[in-house]
Protein backbone atom coordinates (compact mmCIF):
# COMPACT_ATOMS: atom_id res chain seq x y z
CA UNK A 1 0.00 0.00 0.00
CA UNK A 2 1.34 3.35 -0.43
CA UNK A 3 -0.10 6.62 1.66
CA UNK A 4 1.03 10.12 2.71
CA UNK A 5 3.62 9.96 5.67
CA UNK A 6 2.13 9.52 8.92
CA UNK A 7 -1.08 7.76 7.94
CA UNK A 8 -2.03 4.62 9.02
CA UNK A 9 -4.25 1.55 7.40
CA UNK A 10 -6.15 -1.65 8.35
CA UNK A 11 -6.21 -4.35 5.05
CA UNK A 12 -8.65 -6.71 4.49
CA UNK A 13 -8.87 -9.53 2.22
CA UNK A 14 -10.77 -11.98 1.27
CA UNK A 15 -11.67 -14.65 -1.83
CA UNK A 16 -14.86 -12.73 -3.36
CA UNK A 17 -15.17 -9.15 -4.80
CA UNK A 18 -18.48 -7.27 -4.42
CA UNK A 19 -18.59 -3.42 -5.26
CA UNK A 20 -20.15 -1.20 -2.43
CA UNK A 21 -20.25 2.42 -2.46
CA UNK A 22 -19.58 4.04 1.07
CA UNK A 23 -18.07 7.38 2.17
CA UNK A 24 -14.88 6.15 1.94
CA UNK A 25 -14.91 5.32 -2.00
CA UNK A 26 -15.91 2.02 -3.21
CA UNK A 27 -14.88 -1.11 -1.20
CA UNK A 28 -14.28 -3.78 -3.51
CA UNK A 29 -14.76 -6.59 -1.09
CA UNK A 30 -17.98 -8.52 -0.41
CA UNK A 31 -18.42 -7.72 3.20
CA UNK A 32 -19.72 -10.72 3.92
CA UNK A 33 -16.87 -12.60 3.83
CA UNK A 34 -13.92 -10.43 4.20
CA UNK A 35 -10.95 -10.98 7.19
CA UNK A 36 -9.18 -7.73 8.73
CA UNK A 37 -5.40 -8.25 8.73
CA UNK A 38 -4.45 -8.26 12.68
CA UNK A 39 -2.16 -5.54 12.58
CA UNK A 40 -2.27 -1.55 11.40
CA UNK A 41 -0.01 0.03 9.06
CA UNK A 42 1.62 2.60 9.65
CA UNK A 43 3.67 4.79 6.54
CA UNK A 44 6.78 6.63 7.15
CA UNK A 45 9.00 8.78 4.80
CA UNK A 46 9.26 5.92 1.98
CA UNK A 47 5.42 5.80 1.86
CA UNK A 48 5.19 2.42 1.14
CA UNK A 49 4.21 -0.80 3.22
CA UNK A 50 3.59 -4.47 2.64
CA UNK A 51 1.85 -7.34 4.20
CA UNK A 52 2.35 -11.20 3.68
CA UNK A 53 -0.67 -12.44 3.54
CA UNK A 54 -0.23 -16.80 4.66
CA UNK A 55 -2.37 -18.98 2.59
CA UNK A 56 -2.85 -22.80 3.40
CA UNK A 57 -1.75 -25.03 0.56
CA UNK A 58 -4.70 -26.43 0.31
CA UNK A 59 -5.88 -27.72 -3.10
CA UNK A 60 -9.24 -26.01 -3.57
CA UNK A 61 -7.59 -22.75 -3.36
CA UNK A 62 -5.44 -23.36 -6.60
CA UNK A 63 -5.92 -20.96 -8.96
CA UNK A 64 -8.40 -19.01 -7.06
CA UNK A 65 -7.86 -15.23 -6.68
CA UNK A 66 -7.27 -13.36 -3.36
CA UNK A 67 -8.59 -9.93 -3.05
CA UNK A 68 -6.91 -7.13 -0.55
CA UNK A 69 -8.19 -3.64 -0.13
CA UNK A 70 -6.93 -1.19 2.87
CA UNK A 71 -8.57 1.69 4.58
CA UNK A 72 -5.89 4.51 4.62
CA UNK A 73 -6.67 7.17 7.33
CA UNK A 74 -4.30 10.06 6.35
CA UNK A 75 -3.21 12.63 8.78
CA UNK A 76 -5.49 15.07 7.70
CA UNK A 77 -8.21 12.89 8.87
CA UNK A 78 -9.12 11.87 5.32
CA UNK A 79 -9.84 8.21 5.68
CA UNK A 80 -10.36 6.52 1.95
CA UNK A 81 -10.19 3.23 0.48
CA UNK A 82 -7.02 2.95 -2.40
CA UNK A 83 -7.09 -0.03 -5.61
CA UNK A 84 -8.03 -3.39 -4.92
CA UNK A 85 -5.01 -6.07 -5.26
CA UNK A 86 -5.82 -9.11 -6.80
CA UNK A 87 -3.24 -11.95 -6.23
CA UNK A 88 -3.61 -15.57 -7.19
CA UNK A 89 -4.01 -17.44 -3.55
CA UNK A 90 -1.98 -20.57 -4.79
CA UNK A 91 -0.41 -20.60 -8.18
Amino acid sequence: AYAPQGSAAVVAYGLTERRTPTPFGNLHLDPATLLIWPTVLSFGSDRNRGVHIPIPNLPILAGMPIYAQALVVEPSGRARFPNLWVESAIR
